[in-house]
């Protein structure tokens, strides 16, 4: 089997701690959805779901195809889209907002068994656009595979991040490029919150892009580099996140706060429900145990 497949696999079991939450999406709007989110969530009548990886019908009413059948693995496909806002210092030293819209989808995955620590992680594909009132604007695209240890609270992550993006940050325009990062994230999971902070060397196509490291102050190695640290949680079925971050750039040094929602299965539902679209999630098993 191959490494890329084995990092195909999530989801603790009952018994395991639900705070456990996969890599954090970098220099994006929202973690993505927890591995052990569903082990966690309770049903309409109170107790909990999820215990299977792969239910298909059991993800808050939502329905969402089984997890691929792996020995020794627990899987689940997870869809979360998003929204947030960014403020960051443009070239000009001026503090400007951004909106940003996006959404993730992929495959989670985490060892089954007693031991500890357990690999864990999630393959996923990402898209965000970025926009203001005025001409600051990006769009990025990634795919990515990644993975790790995880002991009951701690946890690291690493892994191949694909991307292609474009920005303007005022007077700073980072031009279009594909390229890959390899982000390297550390997580500390209580009962509601995650907090998590890392590294991300990138590697770029575009030679324009890349950072000549011989003018810069700011420690760093590869075509670009991010600093970020930040904290997420979960509340009735929405993810909401801050994160700060400090990202070295050829167009100089771009510093940058966000704020950020997304929704997982469970939440979808609630909004599709306050719109009075779908049937509560009791036909497609959001009540069942």
């Amino acid at each position: 089997m191959s490494l890329l497949l084995l990092a195909l696999s999530p989801a603790a079991s009952a018994a395991e701690p639900a705070a456990f939450e996969p890599l954090p999406t970098l220099d994006r709007w929202v973690l993505s959805e927890g591995v052990a989110s569903h082990a966690a969530t309770k049903t309409a009548n109170g107790k909990k779901g999820g215990k299977k990886s792969g239910g298909g019908k059991n993800n808050g009413g939502i329905d969402v195809p089984p997890g691929p059948q792996i020995p020794g693995w627990r899987t689940e496909y997870y869809i979360q889209p998003g929204a947030g806002v960014r403020l960051y210092q443009n070239g000009s030293g001026e503090t400007k907002t951004l909106a940003t819209f996006g959404g993730e989808a992929g495959l989670s995955y985490r060892q089954k068994g007693k031991g500890q620590p357990k690999l864990a992680g999630r393959t996923r594909l990402s898209g965000e656009v970025m926009a203001t009132g005025d001409l600051d604007k990006g769009l990025d695209l990634r795919a990515g595979s990644f993975i790790g240890p995880q002991w009951k609270s701690l946890g690291l992550q690493a892994g191949p991040d694909l991307f292609y993006n474009q920005w303007t940050f005022g007077s700073q325009v980072l031009d279009p490029s594909i390229g890959v990062e390899v982000p390297v994230v550390a997580t500390l999971s209580g009962e509601k919150l995650t907090a998590f902070a890392g590294v991300s060397p990138a590697y770029l196509m575009n030679e324009d892009r890349r950072v000549d490291w011989d003018k810069e102050t700011i420690p760093g190695f590869g075509h670009e580099f991010t600093y970020m640290g930040g904290v997420s949680g979960r509340f009735n079925g929405l993810k909401l996140s801050a994160q700060a971050q400090y990202r070295v750039t050829a167009a100089g040094p771009i510093p940058s706060f966000s704020v950020n929602a997304g929704a997982n299965s469970e939440g979808i539902q609630q909004i599709l429900e306050i719109f009075g679209v779908g049937g509560g999630g009791s036909s497609s098993g959001g009540s069942r145990r």
